[in-house]
């Protein structure tokens, strides 16, 4: 807002929706709503390690069309270079399951909307585990989503149907930890 080529640019050209707007925001604290990954980045690990929107989006001829300077998973890696991405033996939200080598699969869900139901991606990089979605949202997507079920659900199941899916995720998950 009022923002002028040359100037720099604050917090002052932002819209910020407040966090209690359940219009703009899930449940968890995830964007809801379209241009509001700026305060969701604020409250990220990133954020507070200094990465700024420029360390990963070109603004002017950026090779991706999300405006990052590399293809997602080499972005990644670029800082976390510990982190397997191979797909059989690499990180995986569960154990025995196959492995993901997508990082912003599971650290950017798709939560947002712009024109689509998640066609905009958390920026607090953190996994929204299917337990906050049981909790929060009882099973359903459409009241909380999370990291899984941006690929992992159909519209046309049922609630209770989603819900026993993700239950059985997590029981999964917790039984490759040891834990019940």
């Amino acid at each position: 807002m009022g923002f002028r080529v040359g100037d720099y640019l604050t917090t002052a050209h932002f819209v910020v929706v407040d966090k209690k707007d359940d219009a703009a925001w899930w449940p968890d604290g995830s964007v809801k709503q379209h241009r509001q990954q700026y305060p969701e980045w604020k409250d990220s690990r990133h954020a507070r390690a200094g990465v700024t929107c420029i360390t990963c989006h070109a603004v002017h001829e950026a090779p991706t069309k999300f405006a990052t300077r590399l293809t997602p998973n080499n972005l990644c890696v670029s800082c976390h270079s510990t982190v397997s991405t191979d797909s059989v033996t690499g990180h995986a939200p569960i154990a025995g399951a196959p492995q993901h080598s997508d990082c912003v699969g599971c650290h950017m869900a798709r939560t947002g909307k712009s024109a689509d139901r998640g066609d905009e991606r958390v920026h607090t990089f953190r996994v929204v585990r299917p337990e906050v979605t049981i909790k929060l949202g009882g099973g359903d997507p459409a009241k909380q989503p999370n990291s899984c079920n941006g690929c992992h659900w159909h519209k046309d199941d049922p609630p209770a149907k989603l819900q026993k899916a993700l239950e059985d995720g997590v029981k999964l998950r917790f039984a490759a930890l040891g834990r019940r």
